[in-house]
């Protein structure tokens, strides 16, 4: 079993660890704001894909997601994540969630980006998610922190 683990250098307010056995991949995030801990799983989900760090951002794709709760809300930025990425052949090192906001008194709105740079496969390599499942979003006081099992093909 791998388990890396990150903090963020700039802020110290991200980290995240990564529990790798076999094709299933557990994520633990927590961080201040809700924007950065969408952003840094984003990054985690995808540097279990390829480097991420060896990505330039030559490319852009802008995002607007909507779900009824933080744990769908992550669950439909990912997935939509791996589908335009795929769609626009892009692989993605970098990602920014400008902003999560709480829209009609009961669903939440994210604007985000994500940069990165045309797909190849003997750079990238091939690997592709099956499953994202078991997410819990948690917020409270000015702490979040997300649970995640993402299952490799």
């Amino acid at each position: 079993m791998l388990k890396k683990e990150r903090k963020r250098n700039k802020t110290d307010s991200m980290s995240y660890t990564v529990n790798k056995d076999g094709k299933v991949i557990t994520l633990h995030l927590e961080g201040k704001k809700l924007e950065d801990m969408f952003s840094e799983g984003a990054l985690a989900i995808f540097h279990t894909l390829y480097d991420t760090d060896a990505i330039r951002g030559t490319e852009r794709i802008r995002f607007v997601v909507q779900a009824k709760n933080l744990s769908n809300l992550f669950h439909v930025w990912i997935q939509e994540l791996f589908e335009r990425t795929q769609i626009q052949n892009i692989a993605c090192g970098e990602f920014r969630v400008a902003s999560i906001q709480k829209i009609n008194g009961s669903e939440y709105l994210l604007t985000g980006i994500a940069y990165g740079e045309t797909f190849d496969a003997s750079k990238h390599g091939d690997v592709k998610i099956k499953d994202i499942s078991k997410i819990n979003v948690q917020s409270n006081n000015g702490e979040c922190s997300c649970e995640v099992t993402v299952t490799l093909a």
